[in-house]
């Protein structure tokens, strides 16, 4: 859109402006990990009331990917790609994900159109995988109804690169964007094409037009959406797994049968195995649950709850 030309453009090395909040692992960036990642609206009525859009408010598809420093889905002073343009003024992922592909990019996912009148929460259906070259994490979707406005962010780092680990779990907060490819001053989706193109700019009081995402106060844009990823326990607990595939949906009710077998010994762990009778060498009752991704028993890195500590 036009109503923006920036005076200065951000290092191509800077990433867009997201309010973030790290937590430390222990474990090393060498290491591939997994993260489960959760996008909450933080786009409503109350928070944003100026002209808010009267139905079909939603968010579309958001893409999601981890990459290396290669790679730039998006960048905040940066023309918008012709993928970021239809993903921006239509919701289209399709030329995202091809150039995704295109790259050889290790692992991405693609979340679902996201309306407000249902939970304002999304997890993400799969973990994302991370390596030591791919450590960084891009996200787009469209904010929808709007000429070319999106949120997200770009070029995260998940590793701490002082300590060369990756974070346990980060939170970044992000705000509206103007693609710089469409015309329009309210929440209306066609429009004409903005000539020439704009960069890509934070949309900020100083330059939104008709005041749009201002808060009720009117001199501050809250931050519309909220992203936070956690390392998957398998991740940050060092299990060896082993999987077998079948064909049945994951859309289905199953049940599994699970055993336990000991593998503490003395020939396995003679370092001060305790010497009192075999008998006494024993595991307490065991707790087996099933859950969603919200709850954890326990996580290394974590403090045990009260519960687990009375285990």
């Amino acid at each position: 859109m036009k109503f923006v030309i920036l005076g200065c453009l951000l290092s191509s090395a800077a990433i867009a402006k997201p309010d973030i909040t790290t937590y430390d692992s222990s474990v090393p960036s060498s290491t591939n990990v997994q993260y489960n990642c959760v996008f909450e609206n933080q786009w409503t009525k109350l928070r944003h009331p100026r002209l808010y859009p009267s139905s079909a408010v939603h968010w579309t598809r958001q893409v999601l990917v981890s990459h290396s420093s290669n790679y730039n889905m998006w960048r905040e002073g940066s023309l918008a790609s012709n993928a970021v343009k239809k993903m921006a003024e239509s919701g289209g992922t399709a030329d995202i994900l091809e150039d995704i592909e295109n790259q050889g990019i290790i692992d991405y996912e693609v979340g679902y159109d996201k309306y407000m009148v249902i939970n304002p929460t999304m997890s993400f259906s799969n973990p994302l995988e991370m390596t030591s070259t791919n450590r960084y994490i891009s996200v787009i979707s469209k904010m929808s109804p709007s000429p070319d406005w999106f949120s997200g962010f770009n070029d995260f780092n998940a590793v701490n690169e002082d300590k060369q680990t990756w974070y346990k779990e980060f939170t970044l907060e992000t705000y509206p964007y103007d693609a710089g490819t469409e015309d329009g001053n309210t929440y209306n989706t066609y429009n004409e094409a903005t000539t020439p193109q704009q960069p890509i700019s934070e949309m900020t009081p100083l330059n939104l037009p008709n005041g749009v995402y201002l808060n009720g106060d009117g001199n501050d844009v809250l931050p519309v959406a909220k992203y936070t990823c956690s390392l998957n326990t398998y991740s940050s607990s060092k299990t060896d797994i082993e999987t077998i595939d079948s064909y049945v949906s994951s859309s289905r009710n199953v049940k599994y049968n699970c055993a336990f077998e000991n593998q503490w010994s003395p020939e396995r762990h003679p370092n001060n195995f305790p010497t009192v009778d075999r008998i006494s060498v024993h595991w307490t009752k065991q707790i087996l649950a099933a859950h969603d991704n919200e709850y954890h028993i326990w996580k290394e890195g974590d403090m045990a709850s009260e519960g687990v500590k009375n285990m």
